[in-house]
C-alpha cells in the first residue's frame, strides 16, 4: 500500500460518514485550540509581568530588615549607618532608602485620593529604567531639607489635575496628609498606580521620615543598593553585602541572618520560572481535552471496524495481509487527528486573538497586551494530536487485523 493509495481510501471511508467523522474531528479540535489559546494567552500575561519586572532592573539589590526564610522570624532594624557602609562597598554605585507610607491627596479638582508616598533620595532617578517624562529630579539639598516636593506617577496626572498635561502640572500644588507639596516632575507609570482607586507618587525620603514620621529617622526597612554589573557579579556582590551587615549586625557563624539580601535578578527570575510553571499547568490541564478527543476516536474506529467486518474479510480473501489492514486502520485513525488538530490551531488562532482583544478592552491599562505564540508548542501539539491518534488506532486497528476471513464474511 502507498500513501497516496491510503490518503485517498482513508478519504472515501471517512466522507462516507460526516457526521460522525465530524464529532470524531471536533474532540481533537477542542483540544488543540484549547491547548494554544491557554498557552498563548499565558505567554502574553508573562510577557506583560516581565515588561514590569524590567523596572526594577538587573543590577539592582534590595536589602530588607528582617529574615523571613528562617526557621522562625528574625528582625533588627536597618539604620542609615548600615546603608552607608553598604554604598562604601567598592563596587556599589549608590544606594537609597525606599520608604513607603499611605496619605490623602487633594489636587485642584478638590476631589480626596489615596496615594502612596514612596521615598527615595536623588539617586533613584538617575537610574535609566526610571526615566521622567517631564520635569526634574531630587536635589541634594531637597533630600537633606526635606522639602516638600513631588514627582506624580503618570497616572495621577488627570486624577489631580484632570486640565493639565504633563509638562503643564510642573509647578503645581499638591495637598498631602494636610501638607502642601510641589510637583516638580511627572515619573512614567510604575506597576498598577491608579488601577486600584491609589496612585504612587514620589517624595524625598527625609519628607516622610521627619514630617510624618519623626521618631523612626534613623530606622530604615528596606534600601536599594545598585551595582556596577560590569566589575562584579550579583552573586558576589550579595556575598559581600550579606558579610559587611552581619558584621555590623555582630551575628556570629551560627546565627541566622536578621536581615535580607535578595538582587532584583533572583526576584524576576523566581516571577518568571512561577509563570513557566502556571502556564505548563495550563496546558497539561488543556491537555486533558485531547486525551478525551484520542478516546473518541478510538470508540469510532472500533465502530467501524464493526460496521466493516465483511469488507475486511473480503480484503483478505483476495490477498490482502493483516499488517495491510492494521495501516489502512491506523492511518484513518491519524488522518482525524492530524485534520483535527489543523482545524484546531486555525480555530486556536482565531480565538486566542478575540480574547486578546476583550482583555485589552477590559482594563485600559493592559492596552499593550499581546498573545504569545510559541512555534514549538504549536509543533508538539500537532504532532501530540497525531501521537494520539496513532496510540488509540492501534487497539481497533489490531483488531480488524486479526480477523478471520471466514467468520468476518459470514458477518451481517
Amino acid at each position: 500500500m502507498n500513501v497516496k493509495f491510503l490518503f485517498w481510501e482513508s478519504l472515501r471511508n471517512l466522507r462516507a460518514n460526516r457526521g460522525r467523522s465530524l464529532l470524531t474531528v471536533l474532540g481533537i479540535l477542542i483540544g488543540v485550540s484549547s491547548v494554544i489559546t491557554l498557552t498563548s494567552l499565558g505567554l502574553g500575561v508573562k510577557a506583560q509581568i516581565n515588561s514590569q519586572l524590567s523596572e526594577f532592573g538587573t543590577d539592582e539589590i534590595y536589602v530588607y530588615a528582617g529574615n523571613y526564610s528562617s526557621e522562625k522570624y528574625l528582625y533588627a532594624p536597618l539604620t542609615n549607618a548600615d546603608m552607608e557602609a553598604v554604598c562604601a562597598l567598592e563596587a556599589v554605585k549608590d544606594c537609597t532608602p525606599e520608604i513607603m507610607n499611605r496619605q490623602i491627596g487633594v489636587g485642584e479638582n478638590e476631589k480626596s485620593q489615596t496615594v502612596f508616598l514612596l521615598g527615595y533620595n536623588e539617586t533613584r532617578y538617575e537610574n535609566e529604567t526610571q526615566r521622567l517624562h517631564s520635569g526634574r529630579n531630587f536635589t541634594k539639598s531637597e533630600v537633606e531639607d526635606a522639602e516638600l516636593v513631588v514627582i506624580l506617577d503618570e497616572t495621577a496626572v488627570p486624577a489631580f489635575f484632570p486640565a493639565d498635561t504633563f509638562e503643564s502640572v510642573i509647578g503645581k500644588s499638591l495637598k498631602i496628609g494636610g501638607l502642601k507639596f510641589e510637583v516638580i516632575g511627572v515619573a512614567k507609570k510604575r506597576g498598577n498606580s491608579g488601577v486600584y482607586g491609589f496612585f504612587y507618587i514620589t517624595v524625598p525620603y527625609t519628607t516622610i521620615t521627619l514630617r510624618y514620621f519623626p521618631e523612626s529617622r534613623n530606622s530604615i526597612d528596606t534600601f536599594i543598593a545598585r551595582f556596577d554589573s560590569q566589575k562584579i557579579a550579583a552573586d558576589d556582590i550579595k556575598a559581600d553585602m550579606t558579610a559587611l551587615l552581619r558584621q555590623r549586625h555582630s551575628l556570629s557563624g551560627l546565627d541566622s541572618n536578621d536581615f535580607t539580601v535578595q538582587p532584583a535578578k533572583e526576584f524576576i527570575e523566581s516571577t518568571d520560572r512561577i509563570l513557566t510553571s502556571f502556564i505548563l499547568f495550563l496546558a497539561f490541564v488543556a491537555g486533558i481535552s485531547l486525551l478525551v478527543g484520542g478516546i473518541g476516536i478510538m470508540n469510532i474506529m472500533l465502530v467501524v471496524v464493526t460496521e466493516r467486518t465483511r469488507e475486511i474479510g473480503l480484503r483478505k480473501a483476495i490477498g490482502a495481509r493483516g499488517s495491510d489492514i492494521r495501516i489502512q486502520f491506523l492511518f484513518e485513525s491519524a488522518f482525524l487527528s492530524v485534520f483535527g488538530g489543523i482545524i484546531g490551531v486555525i480555530f486556536g488562532f482565531i480565538l486566542t486573538f478575540g480574547l486578546g482583544e476583550l482583555i485589552k478592552l477590559s482594563d485600559p491599562d493592559l492596552n499593550s497586551f499581546s498573545p504569545v505564540f510559541s512555534v514549538p508548542i504549536l509543533l508538539g501539539v500537532l504532532l501530540f494530536s497525531a501521537a494520539f491518534g496513532l496510540f488509540f488506532g492501534i487497539y481497533p486497528a489490531n483488531k480488524a487485523s486479526e480477523l478471520q476471513p471466514v467468520i468476518a464474511l459470514r458477518s451481517e
